[in-house]
């Protein structure tokens, strides 16, 4: 009946709710050298997004125009870098 789905429904969205706020949002922010190719860069970003995946993370966003732009102050000699930015919601635990 529709009352019985009615509160399937209600439980389920309960659940979600509950492990929502289990999560929080998290943003890595990765700097790789200009010299680093983009295939191994690439490669990276792809085992970041399953190491992340692989410990419970969700809704994971990768940003990076893939151009270097330079940075505050010089790291390990490097004036600029290619910045990547990783945006997720993960488990607290």
């Amino acid at each position: 009946s529709v009352s019985v789905n009615g509160h399937r429904m209600l439980l389920l969205g309960s659940v979600l709710t509950f492990m929502l706020r289990m999560l929080c949002s998290y943003e890595t922010m990765v700097i790789y050298s200009p010299d680093v190719q983009d295939s191994e860069r690439d490669a990276d970003i792809e085992s970041f997004q399953s190491f992340l995946t692989d410990n419970g993370a969700l809704d994971i966003q990768v940003s990076s125009d893939g151009i270097p732009s330079r940075m505050a102050y010089p790291i390990e000699g490097y004036n600029v870098g290619v910045y990547v930015l990783f945006m997720y919601a993960a488990p607290t635990r």
